[in-house]
């Protein structure tokens, strides 16, 4: 029977509130559960990738084709052990010479019939400006030797060439294993394995330059470029390079995307990102190659592969055979092996261009990107649209829906977007400023630099525990001034603050592209990451109510974080174990910690740490409120999530710190803190000083003292101030701005040796002595320009500097001298034998005869060669660390010198210091102290 009566309305039965609290705590839970998995997965991937080496090759078959660790390992051996040091102009530089011609004599011999195999030996003159440092030095070069190899099919493939380039020299007190004879060694497995390739398969010609003199300002570089007629058929170059004595290889410079095309489709494991040539602009990374002269004199395009890992080693004693990484040398010699034969065999490299509008990264040791910069703006646009049309979707939904939501009053909803993309870009700031502030406290307020030094991951502890604490104020900050709509539910703040980053990688991209920088592309993927979560969100978040939005889902938090915390980490172990060495070597008032501090919180904020704290912590908010009614109100007693992430950052960040405070010493035998140390004696004056400097912030006051008391209580003093400092290690210039330096005045010497009261030293003055003369050449009266000729001869001496203050008018070196009264340093070295060298010069001045002329006084210090060829060869006078696992060359003196003789004492004094800090297990405030140079030099001051 039908019946007119309205339905009675169906109740709905509200859920209980006791279960819809647990489900909040269960999407709480799974959200965080989800971001920790997806977070910890690709630290631990990252971190793995960053430390991983391949399997060394260990056959020793000259006819195996592999690439064999084992083989490339005996001539680093040779050259760092049975030679050790090599500095150029030193009998140890030409007996490497000798070594690298008679190991290409045997490859030659053995090379497959039809494979053209030639062998020069380049003794070069010449002189080049070096800018470095703001400063300017001129090169002067004589007798410098190259050995160059050419392998080739013959004139067909002569016309266009691949060169390889390393150097076989070494700096000052290193018998330098690492750099470079590993890559030496690389270069000639590499000869070896292309020799015996079948010659028909080239279509070009491979040249490998084993350049002798790089460490004197890349000499032997610039005499290829400039002189060898080899030199015009190259048409690309891989420079090798290594200061780092673990790790990978690493492609961080280069001026040609084909090459760099070529290089990521041949190499098993790519390496590399035009980050590190951001990096090396913003003047952090004060290093430079053979790269340049290449490029600069030689007009080639190519790429600059380094070792750069643990280069705590770098420029010591230390630098041995033994302290290389396995693998290492396998990771190179594979990496360049496969791109010299794409190279050498498929690349049309007569086609290559110079450019440098491109962008290249690699990811997860696998794959790798190269793009040009045009088409990296492109994507750049893309993604920002996409990202703009996500970000007005919500406002879409609203106007088709009849239930209210906040998105549909658009003026409110973009207010509230805006203040949230703000509070982020705070947030954002806050993750870098605060570990600056916390790195200055230790640095300045603590006077406790360096606190990571001996160990890199300590970085992580003092800085991640300083960003928390930054982000949790920032949304404190946030609630404080901007409180919640009432439409506004935890879930509203949660997806806004997930789209927000939107915003803030957008202006990021925007500003580094207009800067001119390539590294947007690390911007770009963590806007891809979260469109892509967007879209999983999507998929797995289907509701029927689409005025109520869900939480987002856990797997789209996986999705968006993991990509990000993956580059975040591999960019932060590449940053710590490039830069965390270099903070021992930049100068003690370079603000070392402030750096760290900065760059680490810049790696955490593109890692996602912002956003991830954020929207979490809006999700915490809901599982925390309870509903009366239609209104929402905070529970009471609930626990404050933001308040609680502060403060457990800062205790966090506190702990850590004081931690490592606690533990004394930040030095250790493998991460050393560098001393320099030098006899400076002026012949002119009559005058002797030992001068001790360092170049990090902590301070060597008490060593100082302890010198000072070897040396007969003789007076010191200290400067910072780097005019001073350029005078006293001319030989080191521009190094020399970063020292500070403590110089100990021995008084004048008579001619016994006499009047400087330094115990135990017996015997005449006898140092050899450089020759300096003057030699008037003519006066031009018209101009007032007078020209002389200096004329140096020390035959017992290397690498003399030339400094003087003029108005030059002309030199007879290649480049015109700067213009104007002013400091000019000329610095000459010459390779084995060489003893003399000269230069003309014209300058502004009046008539020689007139007494009125203002006097041009030259000042030359060279360093005596028996500094270096007097010490004894490495397998005599190695000391072992360690239980035998790690070696160190010990300093060896020959007694015939007075300069010999008061730096043995120097040296028992610096060595007796230590020793003090190492009692009791090695941690003592002074262990680890390690001296990188013991030099004599002799100074000649001539007026005219």
């Amino acid at each position: 029977m039908a019946t007119n009566a309205s339905p009675k309305p169906v109740k709905r039965k509200r859920q209980p509130s006791r279960q819809r609290d647990e489900h909040q705590r269960t999407s709480l839970s799974a959200a965080l559960l989800a971001v920790l998995l997806s977070v910890a997965s690709a630290a631990l991937l990252a971190t793995w990738i960053a430390f991983a080496l391949p399997e060394p090759v260990t056959h020793t078959d000259p006819h195996n084709l592999a690439f064999s660790e084992a083989i490339a390992r005996t001539h680093v051996s040779a050259l760092a052990e049975d030679i050790g040091l090599r500095l150029v102009g030193s009998r140890g530089e030409k007996r490497a010479q000798e070594y690298i011609e008679s190991a290409l004599d045997t490859i030659r011999r053995d090379a497959v019939s039809g494979m053209q195999f030639d062998v020069d030996v380049q003794v070069a003159h010449g002189s080049h400006r070096f800018d470095f440092m703001h400063e300017i030095v001129m090169k002067d070069y004589v007798n410098v030797t190259n050995v160059i190899a050419r392998v080739s099919c013959g004139p067909e493939c002569d016309k266009n060439a691949i060169l390889v380039n390393a150097h076989y020299d070494s700096q000052m007190g290193t018998p330098g294993a690492c750099d470079d004879a590993t890559p030496i060694g690389v270069m000639l497995e590499l000869a070896r394995i292309v020799s015996k390739r079948d010659p028909k398969t080239l279509r070009n010609s491979l040249i490998l330059l084993f350049n002798g003199a790089e460490e004197s300002l890349q000499d032997g570089s610039h005499a290829f470029s400039k002189f060898h007629p080899w030199a015009r058929t190259v048409r690309s170059f891989v420079n090798l390079e290594a200061m780092g004595n673990s790790g990978k290889e690493i492609l961080f410079q280069a001026n040609s995307m084909q090459l760099v095309e070529a290089y990521g489709a041949s190499v098993p494991r790519p390496h590399g990102a035009v980050s590190s040539n951001d990096l090396f602009k913003t003047g952090l990374i004060l290093s430079d190659t053979d790269y340049r002269q290449f490029v600069e004199y030689g007009a080639m395009v190519g790429v600059d592969m380094a070792i750069y890992q643990n280069s705590y080693l770098y420029h010591t004693m230390q630098d041995t055979a033994e302290n290389i990484e396995p693998g290492l040398l396998q990771h190179m010699g594979e990496n360049t092996l496969a791109v010299v034969e794409h190279l050498l065999t498929k690349a049309e490299i007569e086609t290559f261009k110079e450019g440098r509008d491109f962008v290249y990264f690699d990811l997860f040791d696998k794959f790798f990107f190269v793009i040009s910069t045009n088409t990296a703006n492109r994507i750049y646009a893309v993604l920002i649209v996409v990202s703009f049309l996500e970000l007005i979707r919500p406002y879409l939904l609203a106007a088709t829906s009849t239930l209210p939501t906040i998105h549909q009053n658009p003026k409110r909803s973009i207010t509230l977007y805006l203040k949230t993309s703000g509070f982020m870009v705070c947030s954002f700031l806050a993750t870098i400023i605060v570990p600056a502030i916390v790195g200055a406290s230790t640095q300045y307020i603590l006077q406790k630099p360096l606190l990571y030094y001996r160990a890199e991951w300590h970085a992580f502890l003092i800085s991640l525990p300083a960003s928390l604490a930054g982000i949790f104020a920032c949304h404190k900050f946030a609630r404080f001034v901007s409180p919640p709509h009432p439409l506004d539910t935890p879930t509203a703040v949660e997806r806004r603050i997930f789209t927000a980053t939107f915003t803030v990688n957008t202006l990021i991209i925007l500003i580094l592209t207009s800067a001119g920088l390539g590294s947007g592309f690390i911007f770009a993927l963590n806007q891809a990451s979260h469109l892509l979560a967007l879209m999983v969100d999507r998929l797995l978040n289907q509701t029927t109510n689409k005025s109520t939005p869900s939480p987002i889902h856990p797997l789209a938090y996986a999705v968006a974080a993991f990509l990000p915390a993956y580059v975040a980490v591999a960019f932060s172990w590449n940053f710590l174990m490039l830069f965390v060495p270099l903070a021992g070597r930049m100068g003690p008032d370079a603000p070392v910690d402030i750096i760290v501090g900065v760059l680490i919180g810049l790696l955490a904020a593109t890692g996602g740490l912002g956003w991830i704290v954020g929207c979490l912590s809006a999700r915490s908010v809901a599982v925390v409120r309870t509903t009366v009614g239609t209104r929402t109100k905070r529970a009471n007693g609930m626990p404050d999530v933001v308040n609680a992430g502060a403060g457990i950052g800062s205790l966090a960040c506190f702990c850590a710190v004081m931690v490592l405070v606690l533990r004394g010493n930040v030095y250790d035998v493998l991460h050393p803190k560098r001393l320099f140390i030098q006899y400076l004696q002026n012949v002119t004056s009559k005058s002797e000083m030992i001068v001790i400097s360092h170049a990090d912030p902590t301070s060597i006051a008490p060593l100082a003292a302890s010198v000072s008391q070897a040396l007969g209580n003789a007076p010191y003093r200290t400067t910072s101030n780097s005019s001073e400092n350029d005078h006293f290690f001319a030989t080191l210039f521009p190094f020399s701005h970063f020292l500070q330096v403590y110089m100990f005045d021995m008084g004048k010497t008579d001619e016994h040796g006499g009047g400087s009261g330094v115990p135990g030293v017996v015997g005449v003055l006898d140092d050899p002595l450089p020759d300096l003369e003057v030699e008037e050449v003519w006066y031009d009266e018209d101009q007032s320009v007078r020209t002389v000729r200096i004329k140096c001869y020390h035959p017992q001496h290397t690498s003399p500097n030339l400094h003087f203050h003029a108005d030059l008018v002309s030199w007879s070196l290649s480049s015109p001298p700067q213009q104007g009264p002013q400091n000019h340093i000329i610095r000459h070295v010459g390779g084995y034998p060489s003893n003399y060298f000269n230069v003309t010069i014209s300058f502004k001045s009046l008539p020689p005869t007139d007494p009125n002329r203002d006097l041009v006084y030259i000042h030359v210090s060279a360093i005596e060669r028996d500094t270096w060829d007097g010490l004894e060869p490495y397998s005599k006078s190695r000391r072992v660390f360690g239980g035998g696992k790690r070696g160190d060359h010990a300093w060896v003196w020959r007694n015939g010198y007075r300069s010999g003789q008061v730096l043995r004492l120097v040296v028992e004094a610096v060595e007796g210091f230590t020793q003090v800090g190492k009692r009791g297990g090695g941690g003592g405030e002074w262990a680890g102290w390690t001296t990188e140079m013991y030099m004599a030099v002799d100074t000649v001051t001539k007026a005219f």
